[in-house]
């Protein structure tokens, strides 16, 4: 059915999880001393939160107040640098390895890091330089247009407050307007754009006072713009800056110093002399850190192939508990374009006019749509259908969970008798795992992740890291092979500034549609939004390309969550690809979740599928003020339900690590609670041994990510 490669990407925390209690120990007594004296935490805070970092430095100077404030912040900080494995600024990282049948430790060490400038910051020095290098500057028609009657209709990109948001513009056609953008499809210099425009009627200041406001409404756009695929955004702006002799030295020097701190380890000094130097160029205030930073480690020893077996053996078992590939939303669409458009073949960008075609997501009977037709509010949760349905595998759990037992074992014979789904297996995907040693060559694997439309996405964010890359591209070339005919192209967008700083990355499809950006690639393996159709095929829609004739399967070489953009043409393509293949090939306890309080362990032979976890409400405990008498509520309920005083506290993707007998973490969990109001707490499963050690042989928490492919 499917095999997996012989890589393997290690996520793992900077600091090891065996010296946390005794560094939590010196925390208590004296956490001033202990943080002044750690170069590589304190690098870790201020790239974290420089405000933070500042208020460090003045800790004698504050309140008694904001000084537990800043006390239990670094606690939670510190916890992070010990226990989390997502891969964020110095506080975790990540590397290559591979697999074979050799057992035993697999060894890390500090490998390096890449800095880069916050893309807000570069949005916002593309904006500077834009205006003051108008004149020398390419410029290309607005990727999104498409005539609509009389007007031509576009996408239009605003900053505001520092977040990026889009707006649907229309302006009426004339001959000038389509002269210029017909003129400038592939790119044309300013003065050139203008001069294309000069007779005998229109003089220069004319043509130029034209072309301004051509620019002004973005019906033209600069060749300045982040993309999101391709080299350093900073780096190709400091270029064209050298291109056209523009006279940004600062732009210049703050590249130049990016570029050197990434030679060596740079200290907070260094970084605070890039942030200021961007401060004043832009003249903004002086309170975040315009720096970004990846970690990555150097993996040597393997991860044994046993480990491998056991999860690919599992998830080709449990994925047929997995649903057919759904999408509600693309189901709507299509049984809407049949209806008002049967097998005419509808260029996309008309199809989703909710004025001149049908919109999306499709409307609810009685419902109006947004008036702006591609852009749309993801609803809210009031609009969304809560009822919990309970499958087949959901009530033997139940069953299960009546004996009030610590952890469920589930084997073959519960999942004979259970109706299977025919999950579509993606052409690659991934799986997140973590080891835990319980003796020689004996292992838990906790079974964190399976799925997404392709094993890139994921892997995609690290692809600076030149083995990652070359690991990207090898399933690339996977995914082209196992498919079939249709053409794997990629959505180039970055749908906010902040977002870009986990989607930008190095060029790994050979097929790119733009949304609102250039691409880099060759123009044929260029899709634009214009060249997209939509047709009905066996009973759901296609999408294909009129220039290569060829149906298209647009894909997210990422993990953003795509539905929290107020996108819609951005929302249709990355939903798509869940129309086509299951994007989650384990079970869901997520129903079961809703029912219970209190969930046991649920386990399949060697692998763990879920940890034990409970569920706490503020209205549980009633805690009060006096904070000896909330510790003691607190202490009691926790073992009248049997919930360990070491415990995880869990917040979506977030994990705290907290010891409920220290005064300090009770003040965090009271925090959390009271802002809150509810907390899903899960437990702490500690290991006999680590699979993962450094040098002197201290352990590490650790994630695995490793790559499965359909069997050619």
């Amino acid at each position: 059915m499917f095999t997996y490669l012989d890589s393997f990407y290690l996520r793992s925390p900077s600091r090891p999880i065996t010296t946390l209690q005794e560094t939590l120990s010196v925390f208590d007594k004296d956490f001033l001393s202990l943080i002044a004296d750690d170069d590589l935490f304190l690098r870790a805070i201020y790239l974290s939160s420089r405000d933070l970092y500042m208020n460090l430095n003045d800790y004698n100077s504050l309140s008694e107040k904001n000084r537990i404030k800043v006390k239990l912040s670094l606690l939670k900080y510190l916890i992070r640098f010990h226990f989390r494995c997502t891969p964020y600024g110095l506080f975790a990282g990540g590397g290559v390895g591979k697999i074979n049948d050799h057992a035993g430790n697999i060894s890390i060490r500090d490998d390096y890091n890449h800095f880069r400038i916050d893309l807000n910051v570069v949005g916002e020095l593309i904006s500077k330089v834009n205006k003051e290098g108008r004149h020398a500057l390419t410029y290309y028609s607005n990727n999104s247009l498409y005539k609509s009657g009389d007007h031509l209709r576009y996408i239009e990109s605003l900053l505001v407050k520092n977040r990026l948001s889009y707006q649907l513009c229309s302006v009426e056609i004339n001959d000038y307007i389509l002269q210029v953008l017909h003129f400038a499809k592939s790119g044309k210099p300013y003065k050139e754009i203008a001069k294309s425009l000069i007779s005998e009627d229109i003089s220069k200041e004319d043509a130029m006072e034209f072309v301004d406001g051509l620019i002004e409404e973005q019906l033209l756009v600069s060749e300045l713009n982040i993309k999101a695929n391709g080299d350093s955004p900073l780096s190709l702006l400091t270029e064209k800056i050298n291109q056209y002799g523009l006279l940004e030295p600062e732009v210049k020097t703050i590249n130049n110093n990016v570029n050197r701190i990434n030679t060596s380890t740079p200290t907070v000094e260094e970084c605070e002399t890039i942030n200021v130097s961007i401060y004043d160029y832009l003249g903004t205030e002086k309170v975040m850190n315009n720096l970004n930073c990846d970690t990555y480690i150097s993996v040597s020893g393997f991860l044994p192939s046993q480990i491998a077996n056991e999860v690919c053996d599992a998830i080709q078992i449990l994925s047929k508990l997995s649903k057919k590939p759904e999408s509600g939303l693309i189901t709507k669409f299509s049984e809407a374009f049949f209806q008002r458009y049967e097998y005419e073949e509808v260029p996309l960008l008309q199809a989703l006019d909710v004025e001149s075609g049908i919109g999306f997501p499709v409307s609810r009977a009685g419902e109006e749509n947004d008036i702006n037709p591609l852009i749309d509010k993801i609803r809210t949760d009031k609009q969304t259908n809560n009822e919990v349905k309970i499958t087949e595998f959901d009530k033997k759990l139940i069953n299960k969970i009546s004996r009030n037992e610590e952890e469920i074992v589930l084997t073959k014979s519960d999942l004979l008798d259970i109706e299977k789904n025919d999950a579509v297996i993606p052409n690659t995907f991934c799986s997140i795992f973590e080891v835990y040693t319980k003796g020689k060559e004996e292992y838990d694997i906790f079974l964190k992740e399976a799925g997404g439309s392709s094993s890139i996405n994921i892997l995609a964010r690290f692809s600076n890291n030149q083995d990652v890359l070359n690991w990207v591209k090898e399933i690339n070339q996977y995914d082209k092979e196992v498919g079939d005919n249709s053409v794997l192209a990629e959505i180039s967008h970055i749908p906010e500034g902040r977002v870009g700083n986990v989607i930008q990355k190095p060029i790994v499809r050979d097929i790119e549609i733009p949304i609102l950006s250039l691409s880099d690639l060759d123009e044929e393996n260029v899709i634009q939004l214009s060249d997209i159709y939509v047709k009905h095929k066996q009973g759901s829609v296609d999408l294909f390309s009129k220039k290569l004739d060829k149906s298209i399967i647009p894909v997210l070489t990422n993990s953003h969550n795509f539905l929290l953009s107020d996108l819609t043409i951005y929302k249709f393509l990355s939903e798509y690809q869940n129309a086509i293949h299951t994007t989650y090939l384990l079970p869901s306890f997520h129903n079961l979740e809703n029912l219970y309080n209190y969930l046991p362990r649920i386990r399949f032979g060697n692998i763990i599928l879920s940890l034990r976890k409970w569920k706490v409400t503020l209205d549980d405990l009633k805690i009060h003020k006096d904070f000896e008498e909330a510790k003691s509520i607190i202490t009691n309920y926790f073992q009248k339900e049997s919930i360990p005083l070491t415990i995880v506290l869990v917040n979506g993707d977030n994990k705290l690590l907290l010891d409920l007998t220290n005064n300090n973490f009770i003040r965090i969990f009271i925090q959390e609670i009271k802002k809150h109001k509810n907390v899903v707490l899960e437990e702490f499963y500690e290991p006999e041994d680590y699979i993962v050690k450094d040098s002197q042989g201290n352990g590490y928490n650790n994630e695995f990510i490793m790559s499965f492919v359909k069997r050619l």
